[in-house]
């Protein structure tokens, strides 16, 4: 979902800039929840028709699936960040950071990153190739919510066209000159996807047959756990526990908000 940069950014927020670019269209690891785990692929399409009753968005065709190793993401991870930083410029972002106190000193920004966001992501949707992906080695039980938020990602890359939603490279309201607006638009379609990701759950809690937007547990249950989700606490959940709260902010903060 990055685009090559051409000239230097004026951001003022250069980690929200590199953070919520590159997780359009991912999802960090969730909490676990108990599925089977065989055949997961074999499951897809049915998971599509689901998604799209649920949100409302048929899927206009069959998606691709496969899984990337962790060290096949960390290539993608690595290629997404030269594409749109030069070293200099990650350099010079570390360098302010600590100077801020953000980051402690002999910080590697651009290693804190690749690292962070290599370590985090299980599945993502390829906008380039229309194919999702499950990262192996992430939690089975996981499987079938993260195979929905990116298969809703697919759907709404079929309905909307992604790159349209996404800002322009340049100009007063381009991406290197707007990280609000790069950030508000992220927010949009990771949050769509996350609120779809709840029903989703939630559905399968659910009899064979019952609508989880007439039942009445809907407003008890899953209204206010979004309401009191905690980014804080999101931040700091384990895997993330070594790095500063603010940055593990930042990675949930387009999820939750």
């Amino acid at each position: 979902t990055m685009k090559h940069r051409r000239g230097p950014s004026q951001s003022s927020e250069p980690v929200i800039q590199v953070l919520v670019t590159l997780l359009l269209c991912a999802i960090p690891a969730t909490p676990a929840v108990a599925q089977e785990a065989g055949g997961i692929f074999d499951q897809t399409q049915a998971i599509a028709a689901t998604v799209g009753q649920l949100r409302g968005l048929a899927p206009k065709d069959r998606f691709q699936v496969g899984y990337k190793s962790r060290e096949e993401l960390r290539e993608v991870v690595v290629t997404k960040i030269q594409e749109e930083y030069s070293q200099e410029r990650l350099d010079s972002d570390g360098a302010m950071l600590i100077r801020l106190g953000m980051l402690p000193p002999g910080t590697d920004y651009g290693q804190l990153i690749e690292d962070l966001l290599s370590a985090q992501i299980a599945g993502f949707y390829d906008q380039k190739t229309d194919a999702l992906y499950l990262v192996e080695g992430s939690d089975p039980a996981t499987e079938r919510v993260t195979i929905a938020h990116e298969i809703f990602h697919g759907i709404q890359d079929q309905h909307f066209d992604l790159d349209t939603v996404s800002p322009p490279e340049h100009g007063p309201m381009g991406r290197d000159h707007n990280d609000d607006y790069l950030l508000a638009t992220t927010a949009l379609v990771e949050g769509d996807a996350t609120i779809l990701m709840f029903d989703f759950t939630y559905a399968e809690m659910l009899p064979a047959g019952a609508s989880p937007v007439d039942s009445p547990m809907f407003d008890s249950m899953i209204k206010p756990m979004l309401e009191n989700l905690d980014p804080a606490a999101f931040g700091q959940a384990p895997g993330l526990a070594d790095v500063p709260s603010w940055l593990g902010q930042s990675l949930i903060f387009p999820y939750l908000r």
